[in-house]
Order: C-alpha cells, then sequence, then structure tokens
C-alpha cells in the first residue's frame, strides 16, 4: 500500500483523532456530518497493511525452505 514504516511506527491516535475531529466537527464551514468512524477506518487500513505484510513473509518464508 506504500505506506512507509516510518509511518505505521509514530501513527499517535490521540492526533488522529484531533485531526478527524477538528475536520469533521464544524459543520457551519460546510463539511457534510461524517456518517462512518473514521478512527475505524484508519484501523481497518492498518489490519490490512499487517495481513498483507505477513502474508509476503510467509510467501518468502516458504520459497526460502523450498529452495534447501
Amino acid at each position: 500500500m506504500n505506506v512507509p514504516m516510518e509511518a505505521i511506527k509514530n501513527f499517535d491516535e490521540e492526533k488522529a483523532i484531533n485531526i478527524i475531529s477538528n475536520t469533521f466537527q464544524d459543520n457551519a464551514a460546510g463539511y457534510n456530518k461524517c456518517t462512518f468512524n473514521p478512527l475505524e477506518k484508519v484501523v481497518e487500513l492498518y489490519e490490512r497493511i499487517i495481513k498483507e505484510k505477513d502474508e509476503k513473509y510467509s510467501l518468502l518464508e516458504q520459497s526460502l525452505k523450498e529452495k534447501k
């Protein structure tokens, strides 16, 4: 997904919540009310990234075992 490992390591939940709440809080400024929980979407994204990483490592490990 082209997300740098540094971004994952430095992920700060407090900052993410702050940014999200500031973005979707002000309906008067023309923002639509958020119909989903943005934090859940962030968690889903990182879960997918971790799952893909695990799958890649498994394939690499299997490939290395086959070469022995």
